[in-house]
């Protein structure tokens, strides 16, 4: 039986309230990723052997404020401190709000309570943003 896990981050009032990062990712090193400020956060999946997680975050409003045109902001899908998967975008233009969504299929090897999570950090330069007019989510889709 399939069974949906679900968190967000609520957008912000205003862009100034926003959730922001300036570490940036070192590509030789996925300890450079920091935990994406979402609601709920790890979530706690009980797996069984066999089964599959279908794990999409999207990030629908997010930005970069570099002054040079390759800045921009690395995501990760993470499971119990592995990362299984990552996306990058590159700005046109300092503030240039870019959405970004990644997938990653996930293979339960054994019984266990997985830990998935969200990350994110600078690519390049600037500091980066999420959520001024919609909601970063996260999503985990047992099957």
């Amino acid at each position: 039986m399939s069974k949906l896990y679900h968190t967000k981050r609520k957008r912000y009032k205003s862009a100034s309230s926003c959730k922001s990062i300036e570490l940036v990712h070192n590509t030789q090193d996925d300890s450079t990723f920091e935990d994406l400020p979402l609601d709920n956060v790890p979530l706690i999946v009980s797996a069984k052997k066999g089964e599959q997680l279908l794990i999409t975050l999207n990030a629908p409003d997010t930005w970069n404020n570099g002054k040079e045109n390759n800045a921009g902001t690395w995501f990760a899908i993470e499971v119990n401190d592995q990362i299984i998967g990552k996306g990058v975008y590159f700005t046109g233009q300092k503030g240039q709000r870019v959405p970004i969504s990644i997938q990653a299929v996930y293979e339960v090897t054994e019984d266990a309570n997985l830990k998935v999570k969200g990350k994110w950090a600078v690519c390049n330069s600037g500091k980066s943003f999420i959520g001024a007019f919609s909601e970063t989510t996260l999503t985990v889709l047992k099957v």
